[in-house]
């Protein structure tokens, strides 16, 4: 019933990643995609991901043990969003190895924030991935602010509470220092 759909969505708000808007991470990729970091301004990086047609349905990125090592346990409910645009299709989004419904569809030249929730596996390691089918199409995506939470319903991005202290700290030692000179 109604009421029960209700009282089984978990919320969770805290992004899991730090630094999302920089993308630091160590990144792997599959199926002959090239994946790069660009600027999309001068505080945010994307990533590009490009492959040609006729590599197969697992053609982009993975960050492998980036689910579990960024605090997401075993057994629990997630939910992986990002900004995406460019041409191609979306084959698998999220948290590998989990139990969820896979997003696939095509990718719009507009920005828009797809998301993706399921219930982590019990693997040791569970990778961020972004694949693409491309036996369907050549693929050319831009992928940026990406969050991932505990819960099973998205919410907006946010960055994660230590960047948000990390940028206020960085403010306040700017200011001490030109009032110290």
């Amino acid at each position: 019933d109604a009421q029960s759909a209700l009282n089984a969505l978990q919320v969770g708000g805290r992004n899991l990643f730090t630094n999302s808007k920089t993308l630091p991470w160590a990144f792997g990729s599959n199926s002959n995609a090239t994946v790069t970091v660009e600027d999309f301004d001068a505080n945010t990086k994307m990533y590009h991901i490009k492959s040609d047609k006729g590599h197969g349905q697992s053609a982009g990125m993975y960050i492998w043990g980036f689910c579990t090592e960024r605090g997401l346990p075993k057994g629990s409910n997630w939910s992986f969003s990002a900004d995406i645009k460019g041409t191609g299709y979306i084959n698998n989004f999220g948290a590998e190895g989990s139990t969820n419904v896979v997003t696939k569809g095509a990718i719009g030249t507009d920005w828009s924030r797809l998301s993706q929730s399921g219930v982590a596996s019990n693997a040791d390691h569970i990778s961020l991935i972004m694949y693409f089918d491309t036996d369907k199409s050549a693929v050319d995506v831009y992928i940026k602010l990406p969050k991932l939470e505990i819960g099973n319903m998205p919410t907006a991005y946010t960055q994660a509470p230590e960047d948000i202290v990390q940028d206020y700290t960085n403010r306040d030692n700017q200011i001490t220092q030109s009032f110290t000179q």
